[in-house]
Protein backbone atom coordinates (compact mmCIF):
# COMPACT_ATOMS: atom_id res chain seq x y z
CA UNK A 1 0.00 0.00 0.00
CA UNK A 2 2.68 2.53 1.13
CA UNK A 3 4.51 1.36 -2.38
CA UNK A 4 1.81 2.11 -4.07
CA UNK A 5 1.28 5.75 -3.30
CA UNK A 6 5.25 6.22 -3.74
CA UNK A 7 4.85 5.03 -7.61
CA UNK A 8 1.91 7.35 -7.89
CA UNK A 9 2.85 10.26 -6.40
CA UNK A 10 3.78 12.94 -8.70
CA UNK A 11 6.30 14.70 -5.86
CA UNK A 12 10.09 14.07 -5.61
CA UNK A 13 11.60 11.40 -8.13
CA UNK A 14 9.53 9.45 -10.90
CA UNK A 15 9.72 6.16 -11.29
CA UNK A 16 11.60 6.70 -14.91
CA UNK A 17 14.41 8.02 -12.71
CA UNK A 18 14.75 5.46 -9.82
CA UNK A 19 14.61 3.00 -12.53
CA UNK A 20 17.73 4.23 -14.70
CA UNK A 21 19.45 4.99 -11.41
CA UNK A 22 18.92 1.23 -10.83
CA UNK A 23 20.50 0.52 -14.34
CA UNK A 24 23.39 2.33 -14.00
CA UNK A 25 24.57 0.89 -10.62
CA UNK A 26 23.80 -3.02 -12.21
CA UNK A 27 25.57 -1.25 -15.33
CA UNK A 28 28.61 -0.13 -12.84
CA UNK A 29 28.86 -3.49 -10.97
CA UNK A 30 29.11 -5.78 -13.72
CA UNK A 31 31.84 -3.56 -15.47
CA UNK A 32 33.90 -3.52 -12.26
CA UNK A 33 32.42 -7.08 -11.50
CA UNK A 34 36.34 -8.48 -11.45
CA UNK A 35 37.75 -5.17 -9.37
CA UNK A 36 34.91 -6.20 -7.21
CA UNK A 37 35.50 -9.31 -6.10
CA UNK A 38 39.24 -9.05 -6.19
CA UNK A 39 38.72 -5.62 -3.26
CA UNK A 40 36.41 -7.81 -1.46
CA UNK A 41 38.66 -11.59 -1.31
CA UNK A 42 41.45 -8.77 -0.23
CA UNK A 43 39.59 -7.40 2.63
CA UNK A 44 38.19 -10.39 3.66
CA UNK A 45 41.86 -12.06 3.82
CA UNK A 46 42.94 -9.00 5.51
CA UNK A 47 40.67 -9.78 8.12
CA UNK A 48 41.43 -13.43 8.44
CA UNK A 49 45.23 -12.42 8.93
CA UNK A 50 44.66 -9.80 11.83
CA UNK A 51 41.60 -11.74 13.49
CA UNK A 52 44.12 -13.23 15.56
CA UNK A 53 46.06 -10.49 17.27
CA UNK A 54 42.61 -8.36 17.58
CA UNK A 55 40.79 -11.36 19.94
CA UNK A 56 44.45 -11.44 21.88
CA UNK A 57 44.35 -7.57 22.34
CA UNK A 58 40.90 -7.74 24.33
Amino acid sequence: MLFSRFIKDCKGMGTIEVVIIIAVLVALALIFKEFIIDLAKDIFSKIEQNAGSAVSGL
